[in-house]
């Protein structure tokens, strides 16, 4: 059976629009990168995990504002997620790999929580690199500084954090920062972005950050 799926102009022109500004954010980070001379900037990889499919994103900590903070993300079956920690051209480039941790509060689980813990393993082994577990907990505090809150107050607290609903977000033809995070993808940033601002260390009279860029990414042929 085949089914006929029409796409107007202007889906095709946002899908398009969106592509292209995912595209200019990579090169623009690579610009960076290539221009830094004293601050030092590390490109986060967090996974939201699950039993059988999990979130990752691809986190760039400088993009504070347009362009796109994602350089690349999605939210797909494990085993798949698990094959692109291995090869992909894209993910290979960051420098840490953050993950969910999955926590005991003395209650009886199921099966899913164990398959998570089970692949979050994987994942770790598939990454091979630096490789951190960090506690909802930890993300609640530093998102909300309460460890009551939930996940529409960490998306809201993220939103807030990029400048509000408009600028943050934005539109089809005109993105922001957050543009195309959804669903779980919200966990993997709060990860990221958790990650970047309380583990990088500072040093220096400023304050520059000094982390170790990946020199892959310049020479690398993601953009070919």
């Amino acid at each position: 059976m085949s089914f006929i799926v029409s796409i107007s102009d202007a889906e095709l022109l946002a899908a398009t629009h969106v592509a292209e500004a995912r595209e200019r954010a990579v090169r623009r980070t690579i610009e960076r990168l290539e221009a830094a001379k004293e601050t030092v900037v590390e490109l986060i990889l967090s996974i939201d995990p699950g039993p059988q499919q999990s979130a990752y994103l691809l986190y760039d900590p400088t993009a504070t504002a347009y362009p796109l903070v994602a350089l690349a993300s999605g939210i797909v079956a494990n085993e798949e997620l698990r094959e692109q920690l291995l090869c992909d051209k894209v993910l290979c480039v960051a420098d840490v790999l953050i993950v969910e941790e999955v926590v005991s509060y003395g209650m009886p689980v199921g099966r899913e929580v164990f398959e998570t813990v089970f692949w979050s393993g994987r994942f770790g082994e598939a990454w091979g690199g630096p490789y951190h577990l960090m506690p909802r907990q930890e993300v609640k505090q530093h998102c909300c500084r309460s460890s009551k809150a939930t996940d529409a107050t960490i998306r809201q607290a993220l939103i807030d954090q990029f400048g509000g609903k408009e600028r943050a977000i934005g539109r089809k033809t005109c993105p922001g920062p957050l543009y195309g995070i959804l669903k779980d993808l919200w966990s993997a940033l709060a990860l990221a972005v958790t990650w970047s601002e309380t583990h990088m260390r500072t040093t220096g009279a400023h304050g520059s950050c000094v982390i170790t860029i990946p020199r892959t990414l310049a020479s690398s042929s993601l953009l070919s």
